[in-house]
């Protein structure tokens, strides 16, 4: 039936009737100056979007890159994840994206992808956080002054 939703091993499917984009929120900076941490807790990195959706039934897509990250130091972690207000989207205990330094230096390209379902049609704002694997370690978001983007996109039921 038109709309309907159903799973299929571990895949949702939405059967054709919905799927429009209804808006568009883009975020876009160039930082001056990387983003840091040594926390290995999760903190922010300051990029974040804001949407408000038009129906309780709508899904939003969030997209995220980062020009370039960057891990300083061997043989360590560093975690990325997505947090809708205060929600950790991610697992809560680790990431939606993980960066493992080899040999020190790293520079990975950060990209994070995810559709969320509120459930409501309050405005809800979408932040990237960022922890180390190690007090010891520092990671970076926008090394050396490069670009972020974060894209949101209401789909409609």
């Amino acid at each position: 039936a038109s709309g309907t939703t159903f799973l299929a091993g571990d895949q949702t499917y939405k059967a054709a009737g919905g799927g429009k984009i209804g808006q568009v929120v883009t975020t876009q900076n160039m930082q001056g100056a990387s983003i840091a941490t040594y926390s290995t807790s999760f903190v922010t990195t300051g990029v974040a979007g804001t949407i408000t959706p038009s129906a309780s039934d709508s899904t939003i897509l969030i997209s995220v890159t980062s020009g370039s990250g960057q891990l300083d130091t061997a043989n360590n972690h560093w975690y990325n994840t997505i947090y809708r207000d205060a929600v950790d989207l991610g697992t809560g205990t680790y990431f939606f994206t993980t960066h493992y330094a080899v040999s020190g230096l790293t520079s990975p390209i950060i990209y994070m992808q995810w559709l969320d379902s509120p459930g409501d049609t309050s405005a809800h704002t979408y932040t990237c956080y960022h922890k180390t694997g190690s007090g010891a370690v520092t990671g970076y978001w926008c090394w050396g002054g490069s670009y972020y983007n974060m894209t949101l996109m209401e789909v409609l039921a």
